[in-house]
């Protein structure tokens, strides 16, 4: 597990110095003070959480809340596709956008180190309520931070999660012990915290889910792995046929997947032998494995009697609601929302991916499909679990779509018999 995350560093983040908040053109409100930006000890981070503006919502309220979720799910309306047009637009100035859910909606925050009245005007274009937002730091220059930190800590003995997380205009870096990393690193890395746009806490425990755990075919039902158990992910269509997917770290290449019973406490494994491990990725941003399984299908199982049904695969967006996982061990569904897209490193394995706010997932939940929901039994395939930080109520995975790109396949997806 993840855990015992203690602050080493005082500064919380950048300043937000001005907002100014639009709806398709019309000033609609100011963020609550307090929230427009963290200041003071790291402790402010954990109080406000992700989102240096705040956010009134919880993990899935946003599901059926009408129009805000619709032009979220547009993906011509994103953050993560508008960044492109808004990086040409304020150049140098740019310092990030995300998808903010508030109350009743999803707003799109767009920061820069300055503002212009050209600025509203372009932003008024984007079809959505916007908050423009002034911050301290440039999006480049918390790419330079960021670049430096992957080659300080990308597959180094010492357990860590960083991020350049655009919520709070910083970059994030838990670590377990900066003693860890070669001398010149850790120094390095000490120098980067003294800057205000680098957050380091030190005192990371982490090591990955996996652990005690039924037949395949879909996603969230438990398989043994070697001499362990895990749990199977989504289905995907390689050059070989259909194979299921579960966590790199379940097994080495060669290790034999069984069919396994019970769920929960209450795991065994059957005897009856399922394939063997034929492509395992641990490290080099990478967690997962990967099966032969003719008869798998593109579902996620929920109960024996209740499925879910893949329709394609979606990127992580950060605070976004509404992704779930089906884990072996915790024998149900867990949800919520994007709180981190970066890399985490554990026993020096690298892995780039995302956590999302959910520490029920335990030993045993590692392989599981992460997805997120569209409405009745629809969803879209986003991660494979590999680990949780209880402290931080985060559960992390790889991203599916890398793992798509890695493994030359493509998600398999399910549509019901008709009646």
């Amino acid at each position: 597990m993840f855990d015992d995350i203690r602050p080493t560093n005082r500064t919380a983040g950048s300043r937000v110095r001005a907002l100014v908040v639009l709806a398709a053109g019309v000033a609609v409100g100011m963020a609550a003070p307090g929230q427009a930006g963290a200041q003071g000890s790291d402790d402010d981070i954990d109080e406000v959480g992700p989102g240096i503006l705040g956010s009134s919502a919880t993990p899935g309220s946003l599901l059926d809340s009408g129009s805000s979720t619709t032009q979220l799910r547009d993906p011509a309306r994103r953050a993560s596709v508008l960044e492109t047009q808004l990086r040409a637009h304020f150049g140098d100035r740019f310092g990030g956008t995300f998808d903010r859910p508030d109350a009743d909606r999803y707003t799109l925050v767009v920061a820069a180190t300055a503002l212009t009245e050209e600025d509203h005007s372009v932003v008024e274009g984007l079809g959505r309520p916007v908050e423009l937002v002034e911050v301290d730091h440039a999006m480049s220059t918390l790419e330079r931070w960021r670049d430096e930190i992957d080659a300080l800590l990308t597959d180094q003995p010492a357990d860590s999660i960083w991020a350049l997380n655009p919520t709070r205009n910083v970059v994030e870096v838990y670590i377990d012990d900066l003693d860890r990393l070669p001398p010149a690193s850790a120094g390095r890395l000490r120098e980067l915290a003294e800057l205000e746009g680098v957050v380091l806490r030190e005192g990371l425990e982490m090591s990955p889910s996996a652990g005690d755990y039924p037949a395949p075919h879909w996603s969230g039902v438990g398989i043994g792995v070697g001499s362990g158990y895990c749990t199977r992910g989504f289905t995907i269509n390689t050059g070989f046929g259909l194979m299921g997917t579960t966590a790199g770290h379940c097994g080495a290449v060669g290790s034999k997947v069984w069919e396994a019973s019970g769920e929960g406490g209450t795991l065994a494994v059957s005897g009856v032998q399922v394939d063997e491990i034929r492509m395992r990725e641990y490290g080099g941003g990478h967690d997962f494995a990967t099966f032969l399984d003719p008869a798998g299908q593109g579902r996620v199982r929920i109960s024996d009697s209740s499925w879910l049904d893949v329709k394609g695969t979606q990127d992580p967006n950060w605070l976004e609601q509404g992704y779930c996982m089906r884990g072996a061990r915790l024998a149900g569904e867990t949800c919520g929302g994007v709180s981190l897209v970066g890399n985490f490193t554990s026993s020096g394995q690298t892995v780039s991916g995302f956590c999302v706010g959910s520490n029920a997932t335990g030993p045993g939940d590692s392989g599981s499909g992460w997805y997120r929901r569209t409405g009745g039994n629809d969803v879209l395939a986003v991660g494979i679990h590999s680990g949780s930080v209880p402290s931080q109520g985060w559960s992390c995975a790889d991203r599916i779509t890398d793992v798509l790109a890695a493994s030359g396949s493509t998600i398999a997806t399910y549509t019901p018999p008709a009646k």
